[in-house]
């Protein structure tokens, strides 16, 4: 998911937070359920959105600290294109797939 996509999610969320608070909306649960409009729909989404992003940020860094060992470790061993190609390797390693809807 894109980092505008997020912001705009999380931003629904904490409007959708205050409002509630503010007596603004009420808290609803729709039969069918409306995951745009559903409080505990759209807080669930965006929480677990959040979730998954935060998974992907973490296995980022896992991969690049594992990346910057090799190089620091071995950079003499390699020319500065390769450790550049490594360190490009550890990042592509670790991008989510896009989902086609």
């Amino acid at each position: 998911m894109s980092e505008t996509k997020i912001a705009e999610r999380v931003d629904t969320a904490l409007n959708l937070i205050n409002d509630l608070c503010q007596g603004r909306r009420t808290w609803t649960m729709s039969v069918p359920a409306r995951r745009d409009y559903d409080p505990d729909l759209v807080l669930s989404d965006t929480v677990m959105a959040l979730q998954t992003e935060l998974s992907h940020a973490e296995a980022q860094v896992r991969e690049l600290r594992e990346a910057l060992d090799i190089i620091s470790n071995h950079g003499v061993q390699y020319p500065w294109a390769e450790c550049a190609r490594i360190a490009r390797a550890a990042l592509a390693a670790t991008q989510p797939k896009e989902k086609h809807d």
